[in-house]
């Protein structure tokens, strides 16, 4: 994927024949920004990691679903956005022959906001 964002929105669908998110994956430079918005669904991989001091951005929002994987710079889900991790990816090479190294998850910020709503 040449340049640095990727915008699916407008209630897009993209997908794959029989919804087979390994039959599909984007490939970004580092620090790629990628919106997933507006009611769409997107199958497949998107694959932009953070590399030498470039951080991109991942959103997925407005009751938006992703089926597949993503995996970017720092990554928000809210408003209804939704991702499935599709299971069949564990068992597929998902990176070209090209890349050597997968990078490791090092830091992982994870938060949970509970609110209890009671009438007087």
């Amino acid at each position: 994927m040449a340049g640095d964002s990727l915008e699916v929105s407008n209630a897009a669908n993209v997908s794959v024949a029989d919804d087979r998110s390994p039959s599909f994956r984007i490939y970004g430079s580092a620090g790629t920004d990628a919106e997933f918005t507006g009611g769409s669904t997107f199958t497949g991989v998107f694959y932009a990691p953070n590399s030498n001091g470039q951080q991109g951005t991942i959103s997925v929002t407005s009751q938006t679903e992703v089926f597949g994987a993503l995996v970017g710079g720092r990554t928000t889900l809210q408003s209804g956005g939704v991702v499935h991790y599709d299971q069949a990816l564990v068992r597929t090479k998902t990176l070209p022959n090209e890349y050597t190294a997968i990078p490791r998850v090092t830091y992982m910020h994870v938060s949970v906001h509970r609110v209890d709503v009671e009438s007087p």
